[in-house]
This record gives C-alpha cells, sequence and structure tokens, in this order.
C-alpha cells in the first residue's frame, strides 16, 4: 500500500510518502498537482491544507494572481483521482469557511482578535492565509466539486 501526504511542509508522517514542492525534509520534491506516480497506484492520499491553495477558474487577472499556483481545483482532483486506486481514500481538510463565519459572529473576541498579521484579526488569516488561498471551501462548496472532479 503507498499512501501519499501532500504538501507536507516538512510535517512528515510515517507510513507516508510525504511530497512537497520544497521543503527540505519532504521524501519527494514534486508539484502536488503533477505527481510523479502511475495511474492507480496509490491507496491513500492526504491533501491538509492544500487544495484551498489552487485557483478556482483558469479566467484571472495575471496581476491579481498567485504566480506560485497557477493550476485550478479541478486540475488538482483530477491528478490526485488519476493516481488513486479504486476503492483508494482521499482524505481532504480545507479551512471551512461557513465555521470561520460562525466563529466570527459566536465568539468575536477569540476570531476577531489580532492575529499573525497584527491589526487583522485571526479570520483575516484563516480565510487569505497572507494571499496563498485562492479558494474558499463549505460543505456544499467542498461536495459540488468533488462530485465534478470524480
Amino acid at each position: 500500500m503507498v499512501k501519499l501526504n501532500l504538501a507536507s511542509h516538512g510535517d512528515n508522517l510515517d507510513g507516508y510518502i510525504n511530497i512537497d514542492f520544497d521543503h527540505p525534509a519532504a521524501n519527494i520534491k514534486a508539484d502536488v498537482s503533477a505527481l510523479p506516480f502511475q495511474d492507480n497506484s496509490i491507496s491513500e492520499i492526504l491533501a491538509w491544507h492544500i487544495l484551498e491553495h489552487f485557483r478556482q477558474t483558469n479566467e484571472y487577472e495575471p496581476h491579481l494572481s498567485n504566480p506560485i499556483n497557477q493550476k485550478t481545483v479541478l486540475e488538482a482532483l483530477y491528478e490526485w483521482y488519476r493516481v488513486l486506486q479504486p476503492g483508494g481514500k482521499l482524505n481532504i481538510k480545507v479551512p471551512d469557511f461557513e465555521k470561520i463565519c460562525w466563529l466570527y459572529y459566536n465568539f468575536p473576541e477569540w476570531a476577531q482578535a489580532a492575529g499573525p498579521g497584527g491589526i487583522f484579526g485571526n479570520y483575516t488569516f484563516w480565510i487569505n492565509s497572507i494571499g496563498q488561498h485562492q479558494s474558499l471551501f463549505d460543505r456544499k462548496t467542498m461536495i459540488a466539486v468533488l462530485k465534478k472532479s470524480h
């Protein structure tokens, strides 16, 4: 059983091939949207806090875009499903926009407290992550993109 931990950021997990674009601790340095594996060769994929870094669409203003990642959410999912074996497990975690909004209104002292950006609240970092996040998800959106990609 071959298992992947995508965008590991140095958080290497035992029993997984830890993949990251440039982190020195990664087992394999690769673009997680262009995996160096054959079709149907992977039994499990962990994609924790990486899918939100992909664009929603290929239609974007170049001067407003993140030059690091030009692929879309669907392109990333197509690639992950390509390498995943039939019946394999895809475990995705993303910031939950609905939950962030709920926290903002129900726990303002925490969500609105100054976060990593100083005067900007924690919610800004959760949503934006220093301009790295390209897509927002809630339960409905996640279900829709998974259905469309598989």
